[in-house]
């Protein structure tokens, strides 16, 4: 049967709605749409319902290009039941994320042995921060928990009410949480006391704030961005993007800024630059040819700017201009992109996950390739370096996996 879409019975402002009224004939489907107390519309589609010949060893997606780059190892891989929307938290030798089941989880990091297990009361899609001796995660049951490093076992928790998807900051030794109550919350790690709640964020938060120059940063799906006093969590400015539709909003980045300067992409395909101090707009662009989206980085220097466009291109920008100022394009094409996840470089390597279940390692100075790897077929979350030569990530099908780059003899 083809795939066919309909209309919705919605009517936005029409003074009538609609429904669809499908006839299923001896050879075809009729598709006419009905207007309530008027009239039925002439036919808009009919379908042949003949039987398909199906090809019988269709083309599907292949791991061959993996061969190009013997340098790549898996050293481990683990399958999860659930989903896995985020990145991990490494420190020491252990590896902590989650997962849509609701898990919490530490592993090995040389050999991905489980090493506890922590479930909450609903699906995570939080990036886990490691502080100390402790786990913060917060999860889609309204709570966030506190948890044991060594053992997992929970040191404390505090419910808010609602759904809680985005990922935790760290400002001295509070945890930052921007949750779907409109809230923004710090807690003091060791205790779980409370020690400031800013009311007033419009729509949910799901990008993790990013703690600046004494700020606490992150957008909304409101299409705002809010910058909070870290200590006493007091608006220091909010800044909109005059969007009507909320899908614009600069809300699934996660900003980045240097020198006094704070870079956000967004779905309506403007790359912005705001003053930290006074969240007033330094440039605001849009590239008719590369068009921008949710994916951006801070090099390991501050010194760029990465962004990664819905065209397939890797874009520096150079952090310390007062204009959008392009230092290299790379001649590395993705092909067409939409994968939100950040861009992470470590010790001159840029890693780049895509939608497409590929995670490339570009130079961070030219963009040129060093390699790629190919182990899904779906998105894959922040890429996180672990040591000199390994790195892991996470797919959107509950892949974890751990990836080895020895040097070429």
């Amino acid at each position: 049967m083809p795939g066919i879409m309909c209309r919705s019975n919605l009517r936005a402002k029409a003074p009538i709605g609609g429904y669809n009224i499908v006839s299923v004939l001896d050879t075809a489907l009729v598709f006419n749409e009905r207007r309530p107390h008027t009239t039925t519309l002439p036919a808009w589609h009919i379908a042949n319902t003949s039987r398909n010949t199906w090809q019988l060893d269709p083309f599907r997606p292949g791991y061959e290009m993996n061969q190009e780059y013997p340098q790549v190892h898996v050293r481990w891989q683990l399958q999860e039941q659930g989903d896995i929307g985020s990145a991990v938290a490494i420190t020491g030798d252990r590896v902590v994320y989650t997962n849509t089941n609701g898990e919490i989880k530490a592993v090995q990091l040389d050999t991905g042995k489980p090493l506890w297990k922590y479930t909450t009361g609903g699906k995570i899609y939080a990036t886990p921060l490691i502080y100390k001796q402790y786990v913060i995660t917060p999860s889609s049951d309204g709570s966030v928990y506190c948890l044991d490093l060594t053992t997992g076992k929970l040191h404390w928790k505090y419910e808010t009410g609602k759904a809680i998807v985005s990922s935790p900051a760290v400002y001295r030794s509070w945890v930052v949480i921007a949750g779907s109550d409109g809230h923004c919350r710090a807690w003091d790690i060791a205790s779980g006391q409370l020690k400031w709640d800013f009311e007033g964020i419009r729509n949910f938060v799901e990008t993790r704030p990013l703690v600046y120059q004494d700020k606490v940063i992150f957008g909304s799906w409101g299409n705002e961005c809010y910058a909070l006093d870290a200590s006493s969590g007091a608006k220091a400015w909010s800044w909109s993007n005059g969007a009507a539709n909320r899908m614009f909003s600069p809300a699934a980045c996660w900003p980045v800024a240097t020198a006094g300067k704070l870079y956000l992409v967004s779905p309506d395909r403007y790359m912005t630059a705001l003053d930290v101090a006074s969240g007033k707009e330094n440039w605001r662009h849009r590239d008719s040819a590369n068009w921008v989206r949710e994916s951006i980085g801070l090099s390991a220097d501050s010194s760029l700017v990465f962004v990664k466009t819905m065209q397939g291109h890797i874009l520096a920008y150079a952090a310390n201009s007062d204009t959008q100022s392009l230092v290299w394009k790379s001649p590395v094409p993705l092909g067409y992109e939409i994968c939100p996840s950040p861009l992470n470089e470590k010790d001159g390597v840029l890693y780049v996950p895509t939608q497409s279940g590929v995670l490339y390692a570009l130079s961070a100075t030219s963009g040129d390739l060093r390699w790629k790897y190919k182990y899904t077929n779906c998105l894959i979350n922040t890429a996180q370096p672990a040591g000199k030569n390994q790195v892991i990530t996470s797919s959107a099908d509950g892949k974890l996996i751990c990836l080895e780059i020895v040097k070429r003899r």
